[in-house]
């Protein structure tokens, strides 16, 4: 494995509610960060997995600007939260004090592309109710 020269360039934190996982970002980020990132989620989402299905949300804060190598590792991990730990939707929460709001749909596309179902909200509660919502259909 190659050994970043970089620096984790952003910051998070996970918390779960539920069987939601929930990670706070704060951008802009780069691979490094979002290898760390997904160093920290897997454990706790599977974790949750073994008690059932799971949902995820991001919640990003001052940018959402990010390289495309940084995606590409998105994209992987969440196909691998699909297979392996009962990832079932995804929500993104960001609004329009966020660098990058009019992009976000672009940015993310490829990621959730052909994955699970995903919407983006304004607001924690929108994002929290969908995806509740999604796993309540998903038990039935």
């Amino acid at each position: 494995m190659h050994k970043s020269i970089f620096v984790p360039h952003g910051q998070f934190h996970i918390r779960t509610q539920g069987q939601v996982v929930i990670s706070e970002i704060q951008g802009p980020w780069n691979l490094e960060m979002m290898s760390a990132w997904g160093k920290g989620i897997a454990p706790i989402t599977q974790a949750l997995s073994a008690k059932g299905p799971v949902g995820s949300i991001g919640i990003y804060s001052h940018s959402l600007l990010t390289s495309p190598e940084s995606l590409d590792l998105l994209t992987k991990m969440l196909r691998f939260s699909v297979a392996h730990y009962r990832v079932v939707c995804t929500a993104d929460v960001y609004d329009a004090s966020v660098e990058g709001h009019m992009l976000g749909k672009r940015i993310f596309k490829s990621v959730y592309e052909g994955s699970v179902p995903n919407q983006s909200f304004a607001t924690e509660q929108e994002a929290i109710t969908w995806v509740n919502q999604c796993l309540a259909a998903v038990k039935a």
